[in-house]
């Protein structure tokens, strides 16, 4: 096919700069208008969270004083027992150690 000197085919540069401002700026639009709505779903849950709690608090009856935890009662010794307990507890949840290693560790800190 033979053609002319000075006819292009396409668009040309103007043309596919054109183009990439319109995708960009849909592109920016659209972003713009999800991040805009995840703010407001965010902001209406925590709302809605915060109406649930106050409610949940206007409900509950006046309550007395709580007593102390038992482990502020309890002996030097065993506030040091129950701080190792609750570490092994917590390297437990946190997947460092399995239940045959928790349960091992646990009847060796009770002398069991």
């Amino acid at each position: 096919m033979f053609m002319r000197p000075g006819l292009r085919r396409g668009p040309g540069l103007l043309g596919a700069v054109a183009r990439t401002a319109v995708v960009a700026g849909t592109a920016t639009a659209v972003s713009r208008g999800v991040n805009r709505s995840m703010e407001n779903r965010s902001q209406q849950r925590a709302e809605a969270a915060a109406y649930e709690q106050q409610a949940a608090q206007q409900q509950a009856p006046p309550q007395q004083a709580a007593p102390p935890p038992a482990a502020a009662q309890a002996p030097a010794g065993q506030d040091d027992l129950m701080a190792q307990l609750q570490r092994l507890a917590d390297m437990r949840q946190q997947g460092l150690l399995d239940d045959q290693e928790f349960a091992a560790a646990k009847a060796k800190l009770l002398g069991s």
